[in-house]
């Protein structure tokens, strides 16, 4: 049963869909899976969904769609300019703040849309057409409001919010100037560029206030972590490591096993290699790796490859859940149906659950201290 389908089967009235699936699968497909009884918006969905909840008609709204027939033609994805969004009330966001680290944490989003090529990834800019848009005054002046709100520390959820270092450096000197306390950062980073960033620059960058980076390696196999977007060697990949662990920052790592074509040696050497990292630090909170199963998104380049060699929309979107024996990461444990790698589902979550069972995650990472 497709994520859709199930979304069919658990409400029986009217309902809104939206999201990356939903803007890059075809009309046919939602109809088929979701009924009449459905309103389609594509791009941004803020304003549409707070005119829909004001009671506005879904008909007359712009950028709703209604899979009935009544429309004739896709619907238009909406754009929004970041700078004019309004700021989130965070009082009305249960689960912030995040207590880590003896200080409170909240999540921001600083842009829309990814300039990376990443094969597997529908948020690409090159892969579901959404304009890249991002605006660091607008970044700062939320900074500030969490900061009145009491934020000791900012994540930032955005996949890859940085064109380089540089661009880092800058946004992270930038608040520093402007906001009045010593912030925590917990970022994502390009892997690429993670080799050209001297020991120096880490301590300054440590300095600043960084606590954690997330780096998406994916593949122990470098021809395949290449096609699969993340350009470095296994060499600077453990110095890179080893650089942040000495400069005290802790490292997120996230693997993905089950890529279309990847060989039953690949995926075992990929856990293999998560193991093997998240033994680098004495301590072993400072790196927490993840080993996801590869499920096909709609709009990446994968996503095409695979429906030109025959899959169909149906086929690709026929997720399965799976059961993991350590409960605690069952949040992400459900993977395509398809066989799509040498090795078969079945044995791929095998690979997970085992990793899993190891110990060479750790959940809570410096949670408490």
């Amino acid at each position: 049963m497709s994520v859709l389908e199930a979304v069919r089967i658990s409400f029986s009235g009217p309902i809104v869909v939206g999201g990356p699936h939903v803007t890059n699968v075809s009309l046919d497909y939602l109809r088929r899976t979701l009924g009449g009884a459905t309103y389609v918006v594509r791009g941004d969905g803020e304003g549409i969904m707070c005119r829909l909840l004001d009671g506005d008609a879904p008909h007359e709204v712009p950028g709703v769609h209604p899979l009935d027939g009544s429309a004739t033609g896709s619907p238009p994805a909406i754009y929004l300019r970041i700078e004019e969004l309004p700021l989130i009330d965070r009082r009305f966001s249960e689960g912030e703040p995040v207590h880590r680290l003896g200080g409170a944490w909240y999540g921001l989003t600083m842009s829309r849309g990814c300039k990376f090529r990443c094969s597997f990834c529908s948020g690409s800019v090159h892969s579901n057409g959404m304009p890249y848009r991002a605006d660091a005054d607008a970044a700062v002046r939320e900074i500030e409001h969490l900061v009145g709100l009491g934020a000791t520390g900012i994540r930032l959820v955005d996949d890859l919010p940085f064109l380089g270092k540089k661009a880092l450096y800058s946004f992270l000197k930038t608040v520093s100037a402007t906001v009045p306390k010593r912030l925590a950062w917990d970022i994502n980073f390009p892997l690429q560029y993670c080799k050209t960033v001297t020991a120096e620059e880490w301590r300054m960058l440590r300095r600043l206030g960084l606590e954690t980076v997330t780096l998406g390696v994916e593949s122990a196999d470098e021809s395949l972590r290449s096609a699969l977007g993340k350009r470095i060697h296994s060499a600077d990949l453990e110095l890179t490591i080893e650089a942040l662990l000495d400069n005290g920052v802790a490292v997120k790592l996230y693997f993905i096993i089950g890529t279309p074509g990847e060989r039953a040696s690949s995926s075992r050497d990929t856990v293999d290699l998560a193991v093997s990292l998240s033994r680098l630090a004495a301590d072993p909170a400072y790196v927490d790796c993840n080993v996801f199963i590869y499920k096909p998104m709609p709009g990446s380049r994968l996503w095409t490859e695979l429906c030109e060699g025959g899959y169909t929309e149906t086929d690709l979107l026929a997720y399965a859940d799976f059961e993991l024996t350590e409960t605690e990461f069952q949040k992400h444990a459900w993977r395509s149906s398809q066989k799509l790698a040498e090795l078969p589902p079945d044995d791929l979550t095998a690979l997970v659950d085992a990793f899993y069972q190891r110990g060479s995650h750790t959940a809570a990472l410096r949670a408490t201290n």
